[in-house]
């Protein structure tokens, strides 16, 4: 079998009445993968290659969509800003593929911290965010906690030796003053102070 076009053409007499109708059938395969190649090439550039997570396109456009439904119907989030400390020493020490693996290995812990519906992505560097919806104040922190927790629970196995990180984790809630570029920019600050508390 293959995929094809049908055009249907009706065959009228000199009084306008139809007394026939011509098919015409055209082969589809060309177009149905052109639009399998857009589809894939659309996907492809919202993955971090690094990663495999939602790059920061993604997650700028998430932020965006979550921003307007909070404007327009008032759907409170959070913002977890993630970073790997002293990511530069694992670079050092083991190597670029190395420091590759680790970034894979922390995507994908994020990735398996949270509900389906959250949103992972790799803001850039040994840097992460992750969106949640519908999550109140208190359970914010046990969230924080349990990322922060198996992140440190994970490690790589390497011919020098485990790999193991830790992450230190901001978290912000949109408030009503807020602009996308504010709230990402508290969680960061956030993060940064949790980083200087140790």
């Amino acid at each position: 079998r293959i995929p094809v076009r049908t055009k249907i053409i009706p065959v009228r007499n000199s009084s306008g009445q139809i007394i026939g109708a011509v098919e015409l059938f055209s082969d589809k395969r060309d177009v149905l993968e052109t639009q399998r190649r857009i589809a894939e090439l659309e996907k492809l550039s919202m993955i971090d290659a690094v990663s495999q997570a939602g790059n920061r396109r993604f997650a700028e456009l998430n932020l965006a969509r979550l921003f307007s439904e909070f404007q327009q119907f008032g759907r409170a989030f959070s913002v977890f800003f993630v970073d790997i400390d002293h990511f530069k020493r694992v670079n050092d020490i083991f190597g670029h593929e190395v420091g590759d693996r680790t970034i894979r290995m922390v995507a994908k812990t994020l990735a398996n911290c949270v509900r389906t519906s959250d949103i992972t992505a790799r803001w850039g560097g040994e840097e992460f965010i992750i969106l949640v919806q519908d999550v109140h104040n208190r359970e914010l922190r046990i969230i924080a906690e349990r990322t922060r927790v198996l992140v440190a629970r994970s490690h790589l196995t390497t011919e020098n030796g485990l790999v193991e990180v830790t992450v230190s984790i901001g978290c912000a809630t949109v408030k009503s003053d807020d602009t996308p570029e504010s709230l990402v920019s508290r969680a960061d600050a956030l993060m940064y102070a949790a980083k200087k508390a140790g």
